[in-house]
């Protein structure tokens, strides 16, 4: 999980084109499925993923508690994907 903030006006959100804007880049690399995951020892599929905020106080505070489930890993699991139907891929 990384962090990138951006100036208002450089890249603005719709309803905040005052402020300016947080995204979050989820990088999750492919590799071999653990014991807490569906088929332990199977392949899974990584995935990118970005996350768009305001950059206010209370953007800033739901960028703090997103950081924590992601520390806690209860922001992506492996499974099926709802979008492809793809088994063995990171979903959110």
């Amino acid at each position: 999980m990384t962090v990138h903030t951006y100036p208002a006006g450089q890249l603005p959100l719709q309803s905040h084109e005052s402020v300016g804007t947080i995204v979050i880049v989820y990088q999750i690399p492919s590799g071999v499925q653990t014991a807490e995951h569906p088929h332990p020892g199977t392949r899974f599929h990584g995935t990118c993923r970005h996350a768009y905020l305001p950059d206010t106080p209370e953007g800033r505070e739901v960028l703090a508690l997103l950081r924590v489930c992601f520390q806690r890993r209860h922001t992506f699991t492996v499974g099926r994907s709802l979008t492809t139907g793809m088994d063995n891929v990171v979903t959110w």
